[in-house]
């Protein structure tokens, strides 16, 4: 019995090894074929550009500090957007999911308004509130808060009940119940829900800043593919590309943190 951790443990970091070549491998194979279609088989620069020129563009942009305003743009709306759609969605999701009158006056709602083509409204919200950062972090904010909300509901609704009533036994209170029992076993739904956002925040971040915005990512790619200029338009892209990536491993790095026993559901010693 003594023995089972220390057999575990080399276990363990050889399936994290795997993991980790696995993915590099995927990238590698994935550069290797843009670099190869942009070489050889769509080779007007106009509509396409290899990942090689891409990447020189990029050192560019940042050397010269030409991107800086860009990111600074859309930095500033994703974070804003992403951040208050998190902990909007959170705080109702576990009122509705707790709740269960209100999960039946609010939940045909909230279904209806996160099948709605947020990105149709842009030009409305535009429309609205003007051509400022204010109506495109409400675009991101209405992407991504649904996201979190559905999934955070689904998190507390799935708890075991007889948790709750044994933890109910014991003393505690609602409050602690929620607390210590329902918001753990929804951390992996609320992690999937804030990937979820992210993705839609990012598509938030183009589709908001095609309308009446003279900086951003989104705007960049917008200008660039109007320009015809394959290699700017794809320095944005491969930024958000990027962008999206490292968020969802912290995301992922977070969820390993604070549910230190939730496994992934491929993972196996």
């Amino acid at each position: 019995m003594a023995a089972t951790p220390e057999r575990s443990a080399p276990s363990e970091v050889n399936r994290k090894r795997q993991q980790i070549l696995r993915g590099a491998s995927a990238f590698v194979a994935f550069a290797l074929g843009w670099e190869f279609i942009g070489r050889f088989l769509i080779t007007g620069r106009y509509a396409f550009a290899p990942l090689s020129v891409v990447l020189v563009e990029i050192y560019r942009q940042f050397a010269t500090g030409a991107i800086d305003k860009h990111l600074i743009t859309s930095g500033s709306e994703l974070g804003i957007g992403f951040v208050l759609a998190a902990l909007v969605g959170i705080v109702m999701g576990v009122a509705i999911g707790v709740s269960e009158r209100a999960g039946d006056y609010l939940l045909p709602l909230v279904y209806a308004a996160n099948a709605t083509p947020i990105v149709a409204l842009a030009p409305l919200f535009i429309l609205l509130l003007g051509v400022g950062p204010a109506s495109k972090i409400l675009v991101i904010f209405l992407l991504c808060y649904f996201a979190v909300l559905v999934n955070t509901v689904a998190g507390i609704r799935t708890t075991d009940r007889g948790l709750v009533e044994a933890a109910r036994a014991f003393g505690a209170n609602r409050v602690q119940i929620v607390w210590k029992v329902m918001l753990p076993n929804a951390v992996p739904f609320i992690v999937a829900g804030l990937r979820t956002a992210l993705g839609r925040g990012l598509v938030g971040v183009v589709v908001a800043e095609l309308y009446g915005a003279s900086s951003g990512l989104g705007w960049l790619a917008w200008s660039a593919s109007e320009q015809m200029n394959a290699k700017l338009m794809f320095v944005a892209v491969t930024i958000l590309a990027v962008t999206g990536v490292v968020c969802t491993l912290a995301l992922d790095g977070l969820e390993r943190r604070i549910a230190p026993w939730r496994r992934p559901a491929g993972e196996t010693e």
